[in-house]
């Protein structure tokens, strides 16, 4: 729960900060908030791929699980967050939303509660 509340927090900074500067450069809104996106995409992107690595994890997906069918779902997703959150300015949806997806994400790639649950996948001793 906490993840999905501290990233929304981050992530909308990242989305807003390069969107404002954009726009006080005389930037259009569509095209601010085209390239705030992209530092967002980029941004998280990087953060995801560094935190959920199983590489640096410990493996809790299925050994050959593709990693791609979930890029698509999660992109459009981050987008329709982004645009209600550029419209409306409503965070409690956008964290609420953040945290349930997060709490289906973690219960369907068996992510280990504790480091020491080995059952979920976690590292044992």
């Amino acid at each position: 729960m906490g993840n999905g509340v501290l990233e929304t927090f981050v992530f909308l900074s990242v989305f807003d900060a390069p969107r404002a500067a954009l726009q006080a450069l005389g930037v259009g809104q569509a095209a601010s908030w085209g390239g705030a996106f992209a530092v967002y995409a980029a941004f998280a992107g990087w953060v995801h791929a560094a935190m959920w690595d199983r590489r640096v994890f410990p493996p809790h997906m299925r050994r050959g699980e593709p990693l791609a069918p979930f890029l698509v779902p999660l992109t459009l997703l981050s987008a329709a967050w982004l645009a209600l959150w550029s419209a409306f300015g409503d965070l409690a949806w956008v964290v609420v939303s953040h945290v349930a997806v997060d709490g289906v994400a973690a219960s369907r790639i068996r992510f280990p509660l504790f480091p020491w649950d080995a059952r979920r996948g976690g590292r044992s001793g």
